[in-house]
């Protein structure tokens, strides 16, 4: 288990071993379950409160001490070069919704961001628009008006806007696409804004798109994208909803057993892409994922997103998305995970084939930028939970990747 003390972690480089792609960590609930069908163990935390498991883990570049070279997917080992220091800031889910409070506590929160010391990026896990009322809007004020609450997203993020982009990057703010910011009935959001009009993805995106249109055209489906930055992959879905399923398909060829058997293992079909209408992303990430498969200029690989994958957090379940993505990304030796949707924030044990391992995966959620919310129930994969407003510093080193949990008055909820 990870303590909440501070922890240099590099977690392990080795291939999927006999995960379950149809598996799912809480049953199909919103609430968590044990995979033999059981409740959790963990007790329901009120709002406010941290709960954290005992114990600790270190774990190495290659799942032991003293050796440098990670194992990739194929199974070769490859000489990993340890990253350059740096350190990036990341929240999500800060649109407000029925009133004004929760663009009080964005705007705070981006004070303390921008007084934050040395980092290089800030990342966005969605939700910035509210979309179906003018709480918060993308470009104006809205149904909010006071200095200290106002609803103008560019606005609020403005200081953060201001910073210069790191090298390699457009920006030195990284948007991921939330349900509310894309959702066909929110765009325009209640103010006649849409998410283009604060952010250019044809500068984002590291991949061309069918019409060559990602804010128009193409827009939503499309607005997914990766970077490197320092030894580190950043990988951003647009994986933003409960039901957003990669693998969802209107019908499969003889010979497979559902859609997912299908869209995952007859790339060569030439019916694919037309039925499993989702199945591009999963392409492209695979692709990104492979061609990082034994790069030893990568030390590391992050995943953001906005729909989670593990969560006890009781509004939004995992993702249908998680038979696709899970087994893909232990295969492929990502580290981290990070997402929003759920208004919480919750840290989990490594997690590989759906039980705790030290050459897993930790999954976080940190989703309470503004959005009215509180604490996740608890469950086996927990480690660390709170219910407060929040954004995290997550600082790389040669040590591995360490991360705090701040709130509004700067108090740490947690660190790993």
């Amino acid at each position: 288990m990870l303590r909440t003390a501070l922890l240099a972690f590099a977690f392990a480089h080795l291939g999927c071993a006999g995960a379950d792609p149809h598996s799912d960590p809480t049953g199909g609930s919103s609430s968590a379950v044990s995979p033999d069908g059981s409740a959790s163990g963990n007790a329901s935390e009120p709002t406010g409160s941290v709960a954290t498991s005992a114990g600790s883990t270190t774990v190495t570049s290659s799942g032991s001490t003293g050796d440098a070279s990670t194992t990739t997917a194929g199974g070769s080992d490859t000489e990993v070069q340890p990253p350059s220091p740096f350190s990036f800031l990341i929240y999500g889910d800060t649109r407000a919704g029925g009133g004004c409070e929760g663009n009080a506590a964005h705007l705070q929160i981006v004070d303390r961001m921008v007084a934050e010391s040395d980092w290089d990026f800030v990342v966005h896990l969605g939700d910035m628009t509210t979309g179906y009322d003018a709480s918060t809007c993308f470009n104006h004020e809205g149904d909010c008006t006071d200095a200290d609450a106002h609803g103008n997203f560019a606005q609020q993020i403005a200081p953060l806007l201001a910073k210069p982009a790191p090298p390699g990057l457009p920006s030195a703010f990284v948007p991921v696409v939330g349900n509310h910011d894309d959702n066909h009935d929110w765009v325009p959001d209640a103010c006649g804004d849409r998410l283009c009009d604060v952010f250019d993805f044809a500068t984002l995106l590291d991949h061309p798109t069918p019409q060559g249109d990602p804010c128009g055209a193409d827009f939503p489906d499309r607005l997914y994208y990766s970077f490197r930055h320092r030894g580190v992959l950043f990988v951003v879905l647009r994986v933003n909803d409960d039901y957003h399923d990669l693998f969802e398909c209107n019908g499969f060829e003889d010979g497979y057993a559902d859609c997912a058997d299908y869209c995952a293992n007859a790339p060569a079909s030439p019916t694919r892409s037309d039925r499993c209408y989702n199945v591009h992303q999963y392409d492209w990430l695979r692709e990104v994922l492979e061609a990082a498969d034994g790069d030893a200029e990568l030390s590391h690989r992050i995943v953001l997103l906005h729909a989670p994958l593990y969560t006890s957090y009781d509004d939004h379940a995992p993702t249908s998305s998680f038979g696709a993505l899970v087994p893909l990304l232990e295969d492929h030796t990502v580290d981290v995970v990070f997402n929003g949707h759920n208004h919480t924030y919750e840290r989990t044990v490594p997690i590989r084939g759906d039980a705790e391992a030290d050459d897993g995966i930790v999954y976080i959620t940190t989703g309470h930028g503004g959005s009215e919310g509180g604490a996740p129930l608890g469950a086996w994969f927990t480690a660390a939970s709170a219910g407060e407003y929040h954004y995290m510093r997550i600082d790389v080193d040669p040590g591995g990747i360490h991360g705090t949990a701040i709130d509004l008055d700067g108090n740490t909820l947690d660190e790993f």
